[in-house]
């Protein structure tokens, strides 16, 4: 018995290796074909978006717009549909303009930039997939187009804004805590500061632009943009292949001292006929200027955004809902300062293991020190919440396939996740789901 704990706390510690494991077992008893076929694969880069921004800073300075980006040394992976046992891996530089042999049947085939994508990066990062069949004796030809998958996001200051202000920060937000800063004071000199690459959280529809500045008199100005995309664009949320370029400049008052500042922003995205344009963002969007000590008794600003708990579903079954995406949906307008869990294990074993690794089954997520926690959710992709944060999902279906092979709940119990969520400002939010694991008979 001890030796099962110790095999299934293995599997919370390694949780994208269960995942593997498990679907080892799925396809243990399908053989990989022995007869194959041949493939002939294109890889190129859809980089619409960058030959547009540079087209267009090109012309504003008189120079050439910039050059087309070189899959060469992309990696291309080509994973079996039926056994994903199967997958080969090569560098698209070893296969262009020759054939890879490959078992007979339908493959994923995924190209990107080398490496992994990072929150904020100095270069685009493409990716792209397609799907294939390969016949028997047969050469197929396919193509993977791949795509910008994060955003780029640019600053100007323009001579007149550098003549009125000495130091400023600028902070971009797309309201989940994954916020790009500009700044330039002392420490940090640089007047034409490279693009940033940013990966912006799904199903953003508003990003959040602000600058706190001083002007070379000792005044504090500050401005808040809310920015959404126009009607004619292709998706109303921001997303990978985007870009945004923002304007700073002075607004002076009738005395001529500078009385703030108007923030102007340059969009680029894909429209409803699928062509990448510019497109200038309208004063309309502008919100008011704010003063730092302006807003409510309390000195913060208004907000329309609810303190939320909400639950895509509260109820699960195992394996029925194995493929579902259960979410915990986080508002928090005042700040996320808490994000707590505690885990009721449904039966013995999970009980054993919560005691062993997890604190019992309760952990903060919040700079968590569980490192078994962190662990597990980091080898799913699953970012930690950060203080602060306005949204957040904590994603419970991402426990479901570390839940299942421990074995069917007691009857009448099931696994129930608990959480309490603080918003620094509004208070605290509870709410659960629960899980219950069903006894799954040999051969089904």
């Amino acid at each position: 018995m001890k030796k099962i704990y110790t095999m299934a706390a293995g599997f919370l510690l390694c949780a994208g290796l269960v995942s593997c494991e498990m679907k080892k077992e799925l396809f243990d008893n399908e053989e990989i074909p022995t007869e194959t076929g041949l493939v002939e694969l294109g890889v190129e880069v859809d980089d619409k978006t960058n030959v547009v921004i540079t087209k267009a800073e090109a012309t504003e300075v008189g120079e050439e717009q910039g050059t087309t980006v070189d899959p060469s040394d992309f990696p291309v992976s080509f994973t079996l549909k039926t056994n994903t046992n199967y997958n080969k891996e090569l560098i698209y530089s070893d296969i262009k303009g020759k054939t890879v042999e490959l078992p007979i049947g339908t493959y994923e085939v995924v190209s990107h930039t080398p490496g992994e994508m990072s929150k904020q990066m100095s270069s685009p990062y493409y990716k792209g997939s397609n799907e294939l069949t390969v016949t028997k004796e047969a050469t197929q030809q396919a193509k993977v187009t791949c795509t910008m998958q994060n955003s780029r996001i640019a600053v100007v200051y323009p001579k007149e804004f550098q003549d009125e202000f000495s130091e400023w920060t600028i902070t971009v937000d797309d309201g989940t805590g994954n916020v790009l800063k500009f700044i330039y004071d002392k420490e940090h000199t640089n007047l034409n500061p490279d693009a940033i690459y940013w990966a912006i959280a799904e199903n953003c529809s508003s990003i959040s632009i602000s600058i706190k500045a001083t002007t070379k008199s000792g005044a504090s100005v500050s401005e808040t943009r809310s920015v959404t995309k126009p009607a004619d664009a292709a998706d109303k949320n921001w997303v990978g292949g985007d870009a945004l370029t923002i304007t700073m400049k002075p607004v002076e008052a009738n005395t001529g001292n500078v009385s703030g500042i108007t923030i102007d922003i340059d969009a680029f995205f894909k429209t409803e006929k699928g062509e990448t344009v510019e497109a200038p963002l309208g004063d309309e969007e502008t919100e008011t200027p704010t003063d730092p000590d302006e807003g409510d008794e309390d000195g913060d600003e208004e907000t329309t955004e609810e303190f939320s708990l909400t639950f895509t579903q509260t109820e699960c079954t195992l394996p029925d809902d194995m493929e579902k995406t259960v979410n915990a949906e986080i508002s928090t307008p005042g700040g996320l300062e808490s994000l707590y869990i505690e885990i009721e294990g449904g039966n013995d074993m999970f009980k054993n293991i919560a005691t062993a690794v997890l604190d019992g089954g309760k952990f903060e997520l919040i700079e968590c020190e569980n490192q078994t926690v962190s662990a597990a959710l980091a080898s799913m992709k699953v970012d930690l919440p950060i203080s602060g944060m306005k949204k957040y999902n904590f994603p419970i279906s991402a426990f479901f396939s570390l839940l299942n092979p421990l074995g069917p709940t007691d009857d009448g119990k099931a696994h129930i996740f608990n959480v309490t969520v603080k918003d620094a400002k509004y208070g605290e939010k509870k709410g659960a789901v629960s899980i219950i694991v069903k006894q799954v008979e040999e051969g089904n």
